[in-house]
């Protein structure tokens, strides 16, 4: 994967992890806030990826003796055939290999065997030259033609015989689904069983341009994809959707016969009588844009003749009452001798919208035809796809870290979309890895990333989705901004008691902070996320076995309606020496919704040196951070009221905006809060956006302005054009939208100057 670091200078606003963070930062910076010199950014423009591939080939001329083999693949490509290590793209290999794929390399090997067992690994390099692997085999004057998507029969002489031509792919480890106790790239009855299961069959692939060769005209190029996505084909290095060409995607599909779609031509569906104008068809699931079917005969390939279906129309319909014939095929094993013949009978037909896919018997032989599989091709992309990268550790596996924000860059088009999570770890005195819960899903172009901190590494998972299959969103670059310097703590945990609590009753609580400091660490602020407004009665620290307390000035609490920040006036150290060391945190809330997370950051005395608060791991091993309620309340908007009830806007400094005050429980929703005029004319929309359950007032407007201005409810007594309003008595709405209908609570606010 390529990357760039560089290092930010000066100072940058700081991205909110919650509503009111940012202004509460703000009541406490100090000098030492002066610079970001520490965060830098690690930005990745590609994604490497490594897939397993197996095949297995026979074909005339067996036994085989002396074959020559050419192979190229994007990017880098390992080589085993029988068993044997052919090429090995590492530097140091003992095998010949050129490094360049856009040369086919060619190998003289000895068999004596009546089977080639290939096995290929692919490392692509993600920099948008293509997905894919090119196999071809000479044995003597015959071409085996070996890399393809599709069975093969072909006729020695008079008598039609079926050569195996069977190409799996794996993305991800490959021990994962092939005992560690057998190598992967020899073949026996275990593996092969394993393959059948777990590796999936391979598809079209595209690569860039190959350099002066001429192969078999049967040669493909086969590809796998990691998640349904494709890491090697946007231009100039990205990831995108992959597309569905060379796919059957009635694979694994409802069908009338589970035998046509059950991926496996070994199994077949035998009529027993003449089937002529009957029809078979697959449920695809999904509406796709579609272009061919195939009908591949079952059997033995010396019974293709007498067992496949002489003649067959495809329909396509999208509801399964009305359908439409998009093309028909006659005399199979005549009319399309050169591809496919008996083995199997293929339409093409202009691209075609449909969801139920089924052939119709048109014409009948003597005896009655067995169908193997009934494959669909379609174009386009998948509607969607999931991409996780490796653990990144910026080349400093051992040091601690803060991630600051993640920002993206690339092409997201109507109807598509793409989303970023991420987790961290970090390696415990145990030395065992300690990973973090996925976060959840962020669409926005950069975000704070809420993963536990700190850590010494982080993972991201891509998720993309399209709404009509002719267009991919496309990643082209991930930004990870983070500091591994100025860090407050080496490693902290927290969690709270009692899991559980009546909504809507002051309830109260411990929160518990468990933590290690090295030397010039320290803990200066604690940022707790809350249900609501909290009341903090004391901190307690195990370190000094002192009790903290507000009216002793040794602390400074700041609460919001989903934040509580306590300073300490001395900032915490570690004075006991080494070992962990606890805060306990006492305070009263209450819980407005069913479950809520007491998420927790801290800060030193430099405020991280701007990289943002510090997210506080789950102590698992002592609690849980997550609270849930024992009670239900059985409203959803309550303690509705303005205040002030009369404010007069003219920029005086007193009274000059109110605030339209309530509290929302239970659920996250549509929230709307409106003014109309006495004559039930709208005047402004204040509010319309999805709201979480919290108490949205502010308890003392008249010295925190800057918060009361960033709650839902605020109005400064302008209308929708920004001009005030004339004065007198103005309605006011607040309409939450649920399951259930629109709840609402109104009331009057009076505008005088």
């Amino acid at each position: 994967m390529r990357v760039e670091v560089t290092l930010r200078r000066g100072i940058e606003k700081n991205v909110c992890r919650c509503v009111v963070i940012g202004l509460l930062l703000l009541t406490v910076t100090t000098s030492a806030f002066a610079a970001t010199e520490a965060v830098v950014d690690s930005v990745r423009t590609t994604w490497s990826s490594t897939i397993y591939y197996v095949g297995k080939v026979s074909g005339p001329a067996r036994p085989y003796e002396d074959i020559k083999l050419y192979i190229t693949a994007v990017s880098d490509y390992d080589l085993w055939v029988n068993g044997d290590e052919i090429a090995h793209s590492s530097a140091d290999a003992a095998f010949p290999y050129d490094g360049d794929w856009r040369t086919v390399d060619m190998y003289e090997l000895s068999i004596n065997d009546n089977e080639i067992d290939i096995g290929v690994r692919v490392t692509n390099d993600g920099v948008g030259d293509g997905n894919g692997v090119v196999v071809d085999i000479k044995a003597g004057p015959e071409w085996l033609g070996t890399s393809t998507v599709r069975r093969r029969s072909e006729y020695l002489g008079e008598t039609l015989t079926d050569f195996d031509v069977a190409w799996y792919y794996y993305a991800g480890e490959i021990t994962d689904i092939i005992p560690s106790k057998y190598d992967w790239y020899s073949f026996n009855y275990q593996q092969e069983t394993a393959i059948m299961t777990a590796m999936s069959p391979v598809q079209l692939g595209v690569i860039g341009d190959i350099d002066n060769y001429l192969h078999d005209p049967r040669v493909e190029v086969v590809t796998g994809y990691v998640g349904d996505m494709d890491l090697g084909s946007a231009e100039g290095g990205g990831i995108k959707l992959r597309r569905l060409e060379g796919e059957n995607i009635a694979r694994g599909k409802p069908a009338e016969q589970q035998e046509l779609s059950d991926g496996n031509l070994l199994n077949s569906h035998n009529y027993s009588q003449d089937p002529l104008n009957t029809t078979k068809f697959i449920d695809l699931e999904k509406i796709y844009r579609l272009n061919q079917s195939t009908v591949f005969t079952g059997g033995k390939s010396s019974e293709y003749d007498l067992y496949s279906i002489r003649g067959f129309s495809i329909e396509l319909s999208l509801d399964k009452f009305r359908w439409e014939e998009v093309g028909v095929i006659h005399e199979i094993g005549v009319s399309n001798k050169g591809d496919g013949g008996f083995d199997y009978g293929q339409i093409d037909f202009p691209d075609s919208w449909g969801r139920y896919v089924r052939y119709k018997v048109i014409e009948s032989r003597i005896n009655p035809p067995k169908v193997a599989e009934f494959m669909v091709g379609a174009v386009g992309y998948a509607y969607d796809g999931v991409y996780e990268s490796e653990w990144i550790d910026f080349g400093t596996p051992n040091t601690v870290k803060n991630f600051y924000q993640v920002a993206w860059d690339g092409t997201v088009r109507e109807g598509t979309s793409i989303g970023i999570q991420t987790k961290t770890a970090y390696v415990n005195d145990a030395g065992n890895t300690v990973e973090s819960a996925w976060s959840r899903i962020y669409t926005a172009r950069s975000f704070a990333p809420e993963s536990p901190e700190p850590a010494t590494m982080i993972m991201y998972k891509v998720t993309m989705s399209t709404q009509d299959i002719e267009y991919t969103p496309v990643l082209s670059d991930i930004t990870f901004s983070f500091s591994d310097q100025d860090q407050p703590v080496s490693t902290v945990g927290g969690y709270i008691f009692p899991n559980e609590a009546p909504m809507g009753e002051d309830t109260s609580f411990v929160y518990t902070l468990s933590y290690e400091l090295e030397p010039g660490e320290n803990i200066k602020h604690l940022q707790l996320a809350m249900p609501g407004y909290a009341v903090v009665d004391d901190v307690l620290s195990s370190d000094t076995n002192a009790t903290l307390t507000e009216t002793a000035n040794d602390i400074t609490v700041t609460s919001g309606p989903d934040s509580l920040y306590i300073t300490f006036a001395n900032a915490i150290t570690d004075t006991g020496g080494a070992g962990s060391d606890s805060l306990y945190v006492s305070f009263d809330t209450q819980l407005l919704k069913n479950i809520h997370m007491f998420d927790g950051f801290v800060f030193n005395d430099t405020m991280n040196d701007g990289a943002g608060g510090v997210k506080v791991w789950e102590n698992k091993d002592l609690g849980s951070k997550t609270v849930r309620t024992s009670s239900i309340l059985s409203g959803l908007l309550s303690e509705t009221k303005v205040v002030p009830t009369v404010f007069t806007p003219n920029d005086d400094g007193i009274n000059d905006f109110t605030v339209i005050e309530f509290t929302l429980t239970k659920i996250r929703t549509d929230l709307k809060i409106k003014i109309y005029d006495t004559r039930g004319s709208l005047v402004t929309m204040v509010y319309d956006d999805v709201l979480d359950p919290g108490q949205w007032f502010v308890k003392d407007k008249l010295n925190n302005i800057a918060l009361a201005q960033r709650m839902p409810g605020y109005w400064d007594g302008r209308d929708e054009d920004g001009d005030l309003v004339p004065p007198g008595v103005y309605l006011y709405q607040v309409v939450a939208d649920t399951d259930d209908g629109e709840k609402v609570e109104s009331g009057t606010v009076v505008v005088g100057y």
